[in-house]
């Protein structure tokens, strides 16, 4: 009876092992669809398992986008990808786009050379003052004496100012000049430093010449009228 039990107890260990053999083939021939060699069975009842790769998945992420149809290649987009949308908005640019892009381009820069036209011709009416002039004024006194008076005269903004001399007969008196010029408008009052005199000039230039009318008064009260032409000669630098 002892030899019995030595027995059991000795043979008890592999049939455990044995069993423990057999559920494990039988599970792993289940995983494998009974797919897997002998040799492999044998594997693994010994514990050795080998590494299996599922066929189902692709290996690497590169192999994944071949099988997509999706060129590695960035330069080479797949249809639908970023870079590939990116060509077709550009490809997409058809010949009216580009020539409607021309015109714009065409009309904008027109557009800019008109405003420069426009600055340079009113940069040019502004500064239409400024000059040396020579002023004949002949007036109602006297018998209808002429005087004459010669002006350097600037402009800024509209604004005329300057100063020259007047000469009537043999006297000659410093003269100071401020007045408003507005398009073809030049208004302009002098003032001697002798004996004062002021002198209203109200003219319509035309180019470098001015014609119209003025009022002068003195300082003891008197006052006439009088009519006043002038030319600008020399342009005031």
């Amino acid at each position: 009876m002892r030899i019995e039990i030595r027995m059991l107890m000795m043979l008890l260990p592999l049939v455990l092992v044995a069993a423990f053999s057999i559920l494990f083939i039988n599970a792993h021939a289940i995983d494998n669809d009974g797919s897997e060699s002998a040799e492999q069975l044998i594997d693994a009842s010994n514990g050795i398992v080998p590494i299996v790769v599922d066929t189902r998945f692709p290996a690497s992420p590169q192999e994944s986008r071949r099988l997509q149809g999706i060129d590695n290649n960035p330069n080479n987009a797949a249809p639908g990808s970023s870079a590939s949308s990116a060509t077709s908005t550009q490809d997409a640019t058809t010949p009216a786009a580009s020539v409607a892009l021309n015109q714009n381009t065409t009309v904008n820069s027109e557009s800019a050379n008109e405003t420069a036209s426009t600055i340079s011709i009113s940069a040019t009416k502004a500064a239409i003052a400024s000059g040396n002039w020579s002023f004949v004024l002949n007036d109602s006194t006297n018998g209808g004496a002429l005087k004459e008076v010669a002006l350097a005269l600037t402009e800024s903004d509209h604004v005329v100012f300057g100063s020259g001399n007047i000469t009537e007969g043999n006297n000659t008196q410093q003269v100071t000049a401020t007045g408003f010029e507005n398009s073809n408008r030049l208004d302009l009052n002098l003032t001697t430093l002798g004996t004062v005199n002021l002198y209203m000039l109200s003219l319509t230039t035309n180019g470098d010449s001015a014609a119209g009318e003025y009022r002068a008064h003195s300082a003891d009260g008197q006052s006439w009228t009088g009519n006043a032409t002038g030319t600008k000669s020399v342009p005031q630098r």
